[in-house]
């Protein structure tokens, strides 16, 4: 048995004793549970998990972007053709006032295909237009297009060297999201490209169903040519 002698204080031994012994079983039963959990919870999983879900977050925002078009585009379209429709909630709905040039146009010859004439050469005209509304928002058009593309000879005139029509569906299908922002993709076969053009005009003539006259855009488009090929 523990002394029950009194110490200098005052106190019996084996209070001394009693109260040290359950500190230190205190102290050991918390321990395991700190160390478990450091040993659990580790920076390295919780960043990767984090930037799953910021990856997941940032497609579906994309996915949304372009749910969010359509629907602005087919309700657009609806207070247009609907006369009974609300006009003031179609007054705040954007409306097409522009088409300008995007990022990434271009003319590129084919190396393999001869156009007919002693260094001209069939290619694809590469061009890239946006629609936007007066504040420079982009704004789905509902089409359809005409597109001429024009070159310049040495007298100064304008020879054309193609022209197409581009229904709705075909317009639509044309819409792309990318790195340089949302645009329409025109991506149309050009039979001649003079050999000394540097650039080829385009003209684009845009109907939409809410505007009374169509939207136009004419810019030049530069003509980049294939490398030559390096010489054993």
């Amino acid at each position: 048995m523990p002394r029950t002698d009194s110490t200098g204080d005052g106190r019996p031994t084996r209070w001394r004793f009693g109260f040290a012994a359950a500190t230190t079983a205190a102290a050991a039963a918390t321990l395991p549970g700190l160390v478990g959990c450091t040993a659990t919870l580790g920076p390295t999983d919780g960043a990767v998990a984090q930037a799953t879900r910021v990856s997941e977050l940032e497609s579906e925002v994309a996915t949304l972007r372009v749910r969010l078009a359509d629907a602005t585009m087919a309700l657009e379209t609806a207070r247009a053709t609907d006369p009974t429709g609300d006009v003031e909630i179609a007054a705040l709905v954007p409306r097409p006032d522009r088409v300008v040039e995007a990022g990434g146009s271009a003319v590129r010859p084919s190396k393999d295909d001869d156009g007919g004439r002693d260094g001209d050469a069939a290619g694809i005209l590469q061009w890239r237009v946006r629609t936007e509304d007066a504040r420079g928002r982009f704004v789905q058009t509902t089409g359809p297009a005409e597109v001429v593309a024009v070159t310049i000879d040495d007298a100064g005139e304008a020879v054309e060297l193609g022209r197409w029509t581009i229904d709705a569906e075909a317009w639509r299908e044309s819409l792309r999201e990318g790195l340089l922002g949302t645009a329409y993709a025109i991506d149309l076969p050009v039979a001649r490209i003079p050999a000394d053009a540097q650039f080829l005009l385009a003209r684009l003539v845009l109907e939409d169903i809410r505007l009374a006259a169509p939207l136009r855009l004419e810019s030049p488009v530069p003509v980049i040519r294939p490398l030559p090929e390096a010489r054993p």
